[in-house]
């Protein structure tokens, strides 16, 4: 699930609206957002008027510092920082990681502990800690239908204090579940997304496949998760290409 902001400065088409418009790189622009009230944005960035000044400087100083990283972080591929970038050093999670996901060569696993119980997630595309509401809370001999029964549509599927997305159409496909998720801020960048939910040593498993700018790309690779993608008729779309 990734932040309007963060897809903003990684953005190039974005980013390049906003030069054309200010005449200003988007570092300078993180410098003092307070520009953006001089200029006339349109209605899918006007929201940025409204960030305040501490958090564009956390966010400028934090990306800065991971630039100048010798071994920086992955961009991932969907195209986001993570939403890291908005917190100040002293503010950075403590991740809980769960047992059994050690490596063999004794560093963290990507696996961390969500904040809703038996529930975790892979850190490598969802960093921030997430409530999972329609996750069992007790668990059966059938854990994976149990938490498929769960999530009806419009139901909250995940949430931090920054996010939170809703079912719009589930599969339980082998040994996962797979959502199709919408998000629930308005003017999200990316609304849609497709994540894949497992069981493995006694904990539900949540990873981002994808997020998406379009809800053609998700309905797409919906089916291509479920390996039937030859029931797709709309060709190629437009989030294969970005």
């Amino acid at each position: 699930m990734v932040t309007r902001l963060e897809n903003i400065i990684l953005n190039p088409i974005t980013c390049k609206k906003i030069k054309g418009l200010t005449g200003m790189e988007i570092e300078d622009v993180l410098k003092d957002i307070t520009v953006l009230h001089n200029f006339n944005l349109p209605p899918n960035i006007s929201w940025m008027r409204a960030v305040n000044r501490k958090e564009s400087e956390s966010c400028l100083e934090n990306l800065t510092k991971w630039a100048n990283q010798n071994s920086p972080k992955k961009v991932s591929a969907g195209g986001s920082l993570g939403e890291w970038v908005y917190r100040t050093r002293k503010n950075i999670f403590k991740y809980e990681y769960p047992e059994g996901f050690e490596k063999p060569d004794g560093t963290k696993p990507d696996i961390i502990m969500s904040l809703s119980p038996n529930a975790a997630q892979d850190k490598s595309r969802w960093r921030i800690p997430a409530e999972f509401p329609c996750c069992p809370t007790k668990l059966t001999e059938t854990p994976l239908q149990d938490y498929f029964e769960n999530l009806k549509q419009g139901k909250i599927f995940s949430k931090t204090k920054q996010y939170s997305s809703s079912v719009l159409e589930t599969a339980l496909h082998e040994d996962m579940i797979i959502v199709k998720g919408e998000s629930r801020e308005i003017n999200a960048i990316k609304p849609w997304s497709l994540c894949t939910i497992s069981f493995e040593n006694n904990l539900f498993v949540h990873r981002v496949y994808m997020t998406c700018f379009r809800k053609e790309s998700a309905d797409k690779f919906f089916l291509v998760l479920q390996g039937r993608e030859n029931e797709w008729t709309g060709g190629t779309v437009f989030d294969e290409l970005c």
